[in-house]
């Protein structure tokens, strides 16, 4: 008898413990979040992080079946979170996915202890496609003008702060390294009689005033990506949360091709 609660004695905390672990590690992750096509993941940290080649690796988006998901990765302004933008096209509806980050992310003098994993399923958002109007600009609006590029015309948007200042994703000097996101004169960029407001038909999630707020928040990014994190993404991101271009979901995959080429080359559409 006595060894019997000896050996419980042992045993117990045994299995305490192994429970403890397979409910932090694996029960507590079962259930997925619900997302959309296009939402971006903001990942927080505590510390800044150093956006290196260890730190990338770290990051791995991926459906159910270990399939990696194209999405681009970047740092926000303070390094200390994570930003996730969606593949081209967003995630596929009804699928699953997860995003890990491994302790191999690189801080300085600070180490990891745990992975962070999250696991997703997309919904089918169906929202309609946004209208161009054309109306005086208000605060908090969407605002775009049509430029062309060698036979290829496309848009460029902002968000409007009032008193003719427009915050973008821009580069002043031509170069795609030099895109970041700022606060401009609206003139400069979006001339009157030649500018339209985005209609986004009701899929705005934000009143003006928290719009302003977020589109703010991203103040001097310089993560400028053509093809997923672009102009059209940070507008639509600061409207609804999801980071989405229809310009570029629009595209063929010969069209891609042909913009990833341009990219290489150091060209620079204001999209």
């Amino acid at each position: 008898m006595r060894n019997k609660k000896l050996l419980l004695t042992i045993l117990l905390p045994i299995i305490l413990l192994t429970f403890y672990f397979l409910y932090k590690h694996y029960f507590s992750f079962t259930k997925p979040i619900e997302v959309s096509q296009n939402m971006q993941f903001k990942i927080d940290f505590q510390n800044p992080i150093i956006f290196d080649d260890s730190t990338i690796k770290s990051i791995v988006v991926e459906d159910a079946e270990k399939t990696p998901a194209d999405a681009y990765v970047f740092l926000s302004t303070d390094k200390k979170s994570i930003l996730v933008n969606p593949p081209i096209g967003g995630y596929i509806p009804g699928k699953k996915y997860s995003i890990t980050v491994s302790p191999e992310i690189h801080f300085d003098n600070y180490k990891l202890k745990d992975k962070k994993y999250i696991p997703f399923i997309v919904l089918d958002n169906k929202n309609q496609p946004p209208t161009k109007i054309n109306k005086k600009v208000e605060y908090g609006d969407i605002i775009g003008v049509t430029d062309e590029f060698m036979g290829y015309k496309y848009n460029h948007y902002g968000i409007y702060l009032g008193n003719n200042k427009v915050i973008h994703y821009i580069s002043t000097t031509g170069k795609v390294e030099d895109s970041k996101i700022q606060e401009t004169d609206m003139d400069t960029y979006f001339k009157s009689g030649k500018y339209f407001v985005l209609d986004l038909n009701n899929s705005s999630k934000f009143t003006a005033e928290e719009v302003i707020k977020r589109a703010k928040s991203r103040l001097g990014e310089n993560s400028y990506d053509l093809l997923q994190n672009n102009c059209e993404h940070f507008v639509f991101w600061s409207k609804t949360g999801d980071s989405k271009s229809y310009q570029i979901d629009t595209l063929s995959d010969q069209q891609v091709s042909q913009l990833r080429l341009l990219i290489s080359m150091g060209v620079h559409l204001q999209y």
